[in-house]
């Protein structure tokens, strides 16, 4: 759907709605502006309706997420005022926005991120992937990038709860670490385009010598997910290069926080044991 139809749709559709989504649909059009920067929740009490209604109302009016449209909404809002600007800063960032407004759009984008990766999280692919790691002998990451960021942060969580993980960034520690993996290894690839070559080189290497692959990736039929035994998508819109470095790294993180408390619930007495011992011992070094 073009971009600049979207308000037409509504009004064209109207006469379908029952009362709950002429509600939204009358507050959509009548205030616009605001849109960008509501929350489902903020809106669904605006609209006096329920969270579900909206998220039914905007898969009524073609968006597949909350996210997506409005995301759409701020396109609209862009190309009103002159030719499309490219992303420069981050977000809908503008050379004229005060701290308070830099401050309020960067939070509003990434808890957008953050509720667009948990909606359109496979929860079966996530269990799966809990389950994998529970039984893991070892854990690889391979990324690249921004991603490292995302890896090293799950590596930390892994490392101190005594689950043994590796990182590998470079090409050639890749190519050692994936050939030497087995049936009873995980190798997590980590890339937003999926596309990486030395990552997916490395993913395929590990899953001819029998390794579980997992994939943290965006939404498009790449190669990564293609050759992945459990595949989860952090964003379903591409985005540009900008955006990408920030809402994609935020996405791979939640992604991984879930499954690492999934993870720890399932062996708490054991996590929590192995987090008190490494504790005591660093207070141990660090006071020396």
């Amino acid at each position: 759907m073009f971009q600049g139809d979207l308000f037409i749709r509504i009004e064209n559709l109207k006469p379908s709605f029952n009362n709950a989504f002429l509600n939204v649909a009358n507050f959509i059009l009548n205030n616009r502006a605001e849109l960008k920067y509501l929350r489902v929740k903020q809106l669904s009490e605006k609209c006096n309706v329920s969270e579900a209604t909206i998220t039914r109302f905007i898969k009524k009016i073609g968006f597949s997420s909350f996210h997506n449209f409005k995301m759409a909404i701020a396109q609209i809002e862009t190309v009103t005022k002159g030719e499309p600007k490219e992303s420069l800063i981050i977000g809908d960032i503008e050379e004229d926005d005060d701290i308070k407004t830099i401050v309020s759009k960067i939070k509003n984008e990434f808890v957008s991120t953050i509720d667009d990766t948990i909606d359109n999280l496979d929860l079966r692919e996530i269990e799966q992937a809990i389950d994998v790691i529970l039984r893991a002998k070892t854990i690889s990451y391979y990324c690249t990038g921004n991603s490292s960021v995302a890896a090293k942060h799950a590596f930390l969580r892994f490392y101190r709860a005594g689950i043994s993980s590796r990182i590998y960034t470079d090409p050639a520690e890749m190519g050692v670490s994936a050939s030497l993996l087995g049936p009873n290894d995980v190798a997590i690839g980590i890339s937003y385009s999926g596309k990486t070559e030395v990552v997916v080189k490395s993913l395929e290497i590990a899953k001819q010598n029998g390794a579980t692959i997992i994939a943290i990736t965006g939404p498009n039929n790449s190669p990564m997910i293609k050759l992945a035994d459990i595949k989860l998508t952090t964003r379903i819109e591409e985005l540009d290069d900008f955006q990408i470095s920030s809402f994609s790294r935020l996405s791979q993180i939640v992604i991984m926080d879930i499954i690492y408390a999934g993870v720890a619930v399932t062996k708490y007495d054991d996590i929590k044991k192995a987090i008190q011992i490494s504790a005591q011992r660093v207070r141990g070094v660090l006071n020396n």
